[in-house]
C-alpha cells in the first residue's frame, strides 16, 4: 500500500469530519447524511484496500468519498446559511438592519458571495477541492455572521417597534394636519357665507 495515498486520505478523512460536525453542531444532524455516507464509503474501500492485493484502485476511491463528503458538507452548510440569511432579511425587512447592525452591507455581499461560489462550484473541474474548501470557510463565515445576527435580535426588534412607532407618529401627525386644513375650510366657508 502506497503510505503517501493513505496520508492524504487521513488529511482528507479529518478535513471532511471537522466540516460535518460544524454543519452538525450549528444546524442539525440530517443535512450532512451525504457527507457522512461518503464517509462511511471512505471506510468501505480502505477496508477493501486493506483485504486486497492491489489497493491502488480502493485507495483512490476512498480518497474521492473524502472529497466529496468535503464538497457535500460544504454546500450543506452553504445552502442553510444562504437560507437562513434569506429568513432573517424578511424578518427584519421593514427596518433599515444597517443602522443596528455597523458592516451589514459588507455581510450582505459575503452572502451574495457565497451564493455565488455554490453556483459555480461544481465547474470548479480540477480545482474543485479548492473552491469547495473556500466555500467551506465563507459558510463558516456566514454562519458567524448568522450568531451575530442572532445575538442582536433583540436590538433589532427594537428597532422594528420603534420604526413602527414612528410610522404611526407620522401617520397620525398627517392626520391632524389634514384636519387642521379641513377645519381651517370650513371656518372660511362658513365666514365668507356669514359675510354674504
Amino acid at each position: 500500500m502506497d503510505e503517501n495515498i493513505l496520508d492524504e486520505i487521513d488529511e482528507l478523512f479529518a478535513r471532511a469530519e471537522r466540516a460535518c460536525k460544524m454543519v452538525e453542531v450549528r444546524f442539525s444532524e440530517g443535512v450532512v447524511v451525504p457527507a457522512i455516507n461518503e464517509l462511511r464509503y471512505c471506510g468501505r474501500h480502505l477496508l477493501n484496500a486493506h483485504l486486497k492485493p492491489d489497493a491502488d484502485e480502493d485507495l483512490r476511491k476512498a480518497k474521492n468519498h473524502c472529497q466529496r463528503a468535503i464538497y457535500d458538507a460544504a454546500e450543506a452548510a452553504s445552502l442553510i446559511s444562504i437560507e437562513a440569511f434569506k429568513a432573517f432579511k424578511e424578518r427584519f425587512d421593514d427596518i433599515q438592519i444597517g443602522r443596528v447592525i455597523s458592516d451589514y452591507q459588507r455581510i450582505c455581499k459575503s452572502f451574495e458571495d457565497l451564493q455565488e461560489m455554490v453556483q459555480v462550484s461544481s465547474e470548479a473541474g480540477d480545482h474543485k477541492l479548492k473552491a469547495y474548501e473556500k466555500m467551506q470557510s465563507s459558510a463558516e463565515a456566514a454562519m458567524d455572521h448568522l450568531k451575530l445576527f442572532d445575538s442582536m435580535k433583540e436590538e433589532l426588534k427594537k428597532a422594528q417597534s420603534d420604526a413602527r412607532k414612528a410610522e404611526l407618529e407620522r401617520q397620525r401627525n398627517y392626520r391632524l394636519k389634514l384636519a387642521g386644513i379641513v377645519v381651517s375650510g370650513v371656518v372660511a366657508i362658513v365666514g365668507i357665507l356669514t359675510l354674504l
